[in-house]
């Protein structure tokens, strides 16, 4: 037999994959709605494959597994979703953490089946599937055990944990929530801790930190020897911080003052998340109460204004920098904001401010700055460059805050779109 040439072989191994690609492309979706619906309607799991154009293992996958005659064989027994990372951040990392390119099973109601991340060769693909499989029958199996045994604490808690892997925390907590309490009695000290700790880690998944923070409450008061309660009492202290955020988000002031008061209350054994809670304690004394006037060194656009004057009126004071580059990114947000809701009572104002690289930061520079970012509302240069800045109790930048018609503050945080126009448009709506 005729040996090929080393470099021929190469190159035919290396074309290999062009060959099989020349068939039938995988018909993928790029809507995750559009994809639940085809689902829903053929009985199939989605097959989800999360990418970022920048990302090389995920091209790598496109050009060797993804063109792979298995490959395509196998995904047409599901719905096939490529989902750009970059563009659905919010909803993909519910089903990553974060790493690239993120493979998922996702069933027609959005829940997650299994997931894996990084690349995988068409063999690799094929035993993941498979294992993703046969996961998920086994989970059935849980799942059909478990209504057949309500009161077996073991059941649920393996039922639990499987949930709880595939994401799946509402349910978790549902399983272990409805433990009859002959059954928590029945169970050894240690066994109880771990219901409750499970409990505890499922709410969290599920940002329910107000019931994460009571089952480790419930944990530390009850079993204070279980193997997990030094963690939880760490674990304790931050659950909190989340819970009082959550509570200064939707308007809950007395909730999350006391929150962030018992937070502070850690110094010495957590003086970073202490320090972050008293901050915190300086916006919720903010929130409900007058609006702080605007202290000025000068206007660089527009006319001086009080915002007294715009009483009536929902008030957005932007607080830039010119060093900042997610200001830069804040920017046409806003203004789209301003632009779309400006004859339903909107106002914006923008506030230069420099509470670093003040010398890279003169008048001069913010006026070219202003220019350039071509605003198009009035724009002030904060007194001292920090003046207003630190009456709203800002920590960085962008930073905003939003004064509702009444005239108090009801909002003060770092800029988040989604965030801000949702609460921009409840601002708009009231009398």
């Amino acid at each position: 037999m005729t040996q090929l040439p080393r470099l021929t072989a190469l190159l035919i191994f290396a074309l290999a994959p062009l060959a099989v690609a020349e068939g039938e492309e995988i018909p993928w979706l790029k809507d995750f709605a559009e994809a639940k619906k085809a689902a829903a309607d053929s009985g199939k799991l989605i097959f989800a494959d999360i990418y970022a154009e920048w990302c090389p293992p995920c091209k790598m996958m496109d050009q060797h597994t993804f063109t792979d005659a298995g490959v395509k064989t196998l995904l047409a027994g599901y719905v096939p979703l490529k989902l750009d990372a970059d563009k659905h951040g919010e909803l993909v990392m519910n089903y990553s953490e974060g790493s690239l390119p993120t493979l998922a099973l996702i069933q027609a109601d959005g829940s997650l089946v299994d997931y894996t991340a990084g690349f995988l060769s068409a063999d690799d693909l094929g035993a993941w599937v498979k294992t993703a499989e046969a996961g998920r029958e086994e989970l059935k199996a849980l799942e059909a055990q478990w209504k057949a045994e309500p009161a077996s604490s073991e059941v649920a808690l393996q039922l639990a944990e499987r949930y709880h892997g595939a994401r799946r925390y509402q349910e978790a907590v549902t399983v272990l929530t409805a433990l009859p309490q002959a059954s928590l009695d029945a169970l050894s000290e240690v066994e109880r801790g771990d219901v409750l700790w499970r409990t505890a880690l499922s709410h969290f998944g599920g940002e329910n930190f107000d019931g994460g923070v009571g089952a480790l409450e419930q944990l530390i008061a009850t079993q204070p020897e279980h193997p997990r309660t030094a963690t939880a009492q760490q674990l304790l202290g931050e659950g909190r911080y989340l819970a009082a955020t959550r509570a200064l988000e939707r308007g809950d002031y007395d909730a999350a003052r006391a929150g962030f008061e018992k937070v502070q209350a850690l110094a010495e054994t957590a003086p970073e998340l202490a320090t972050m809670a008293g901050h915190q304690l300086a916006l919720v004394s903010l929130m409900g109460q007058p609006r702080p006037e605007i202290d000025a060194s000068e206007w660089i656009r527009g006319k001086a204004l009080t915002l007294e004057s715009l009483q009536g009126k929902v008030v957005l004071l932007e607080f830039f920098q010119v060093v900042c580059p997610g200001c830069e990114k804040a920017r046409p947000e806003i203004e789209r904001m301003r632009t779309e809701n400006a004859d339903k009572g909107l106002e914006v104002v923008g506030i230069a401010v420099a509470f670093e690289e003040a010398s890279a930061q003169p008048a001069e520079a913010i006026g070219e700055y202003v220019e350039m970012m071509d605003f198009r509302y009035p724009v002030a240069i904060d007194k001292d460059k920090v003046t207003t800045f630190e009456k709203y109790a800002a920590q960085g930048a962008p930073w905003v805050a939003l004064i509702g018609r009444d005239g108090t503050v009801r909002l003060s945080g770092f800029f988040d779109a989604a965030r801000v126009e949702e609460r921009v448009k409840a601002l708009l709506a009231e009398s």
